[in-house]
């Protein structure tokens, strides 16, 4: 992996992550690009109440909870549904005796 470490000053944030080090680039209302640095990049926080800080805040979440990786809102409802379904006593079966 390429050592980008002078290049840090083109982010609003860098957010260390497990695999690497991701570079957050942004404008005052997208976010424009997320790149993949080295692992030795430290991390740049970023300006509170700005679009850097949210984005920094969702991936970091989505980091922290491996169900999030995985899932929509959707799907994580439906899955809870099963799970409860699942749970739930079994209705007796009959017999045909």
């Amino acid at each position: 992996m390429p050592d980008d470490s002078r290049n840090v000053e083109a982010f609003q944030a860098c957010l260390r992550a497990p695999f690497a080090t991701l570079g957050i680039a942004t404008t005052n209302t997208h976010v424009t690009g997320i790149r993949f640095l080295a692992p030795s990049v430290a991390a740049k926080a970023p300006a509170r109440n700005t679009i850097a800080f949210l984005a920094c805040v969702q991936i970091q979440s989505y980091l922290d909870d491996p169900a999030r990786r995985a899932a929509t809102a959707s799907s994580r409802r439906n899955w809870a549904r099963r799970r409860a379904r699942s749970a739930a006593p079994a209705a007796p079966i009959p017999s045909h005796s």
